[in-house]
């Protein structure tokens, strides 16, 4: 069945990269996730990585510690934070697991939308960059 298929979906909006995660998260997806945002990363000189998990996400504990582990490595692709919304139960339980990642990264969780798009510009020093919420100079 296709909608019990692990997935992750992200795509590049000037320097941010949504990341749309949804089912299950094991060890296995974690590494292809890690590969792919890195290489995608990697064309960019600085990028954040801002994260809207499915409702359907869960992730193994396994799969969440190594992800912990992992997320400060992208800084050296230009990696400059991993922004989180958290704004369902299953979210909730992912940024739990987050709370783990070493501080030398900047891992930022909000239940508003446009509080991360702001902090995402902010990281990157491009205020007005994402202007999805019709905020004009």
């Amino acid at each position: 069945m296709v909608g019990s298929q692990h997935q992750y979906r992200f795509f590049n909006v000037n320097n941010v990269l949504f990341d749309i995660p949804s089912n299950v998260y094991d060890d296995s997806v974690v590494d292809g996730w890690f590969r792919n945002i890195a290489r995608e990363g990697q064309k960019l000189d600085k990028w954040v990585i801002l994260s809207i998990p499915d409702k359907s996400l869960t992730i193994t504990h396994t799969a969440a510690s190594q992800l912990c582990s992992r997320l400060p490595f992208l800084r050296t692709y230009g990696c400059l934070g991993f922004l989180l919304l958290a704004n369902h139960v299953n979210a909730k339980i992912f940024q739990h697991s987050l709370r783990a990642t070493p501080h030398n990264f900047d891992i930022q969780v909000s239940e508003s939308m446009e509080q991360l798009c702001r902090n995402a510009e902010a990281l990157l020093g491009y205020e007005g960059n994402l202007n999805i919420f019709n905020r004009y100079n």
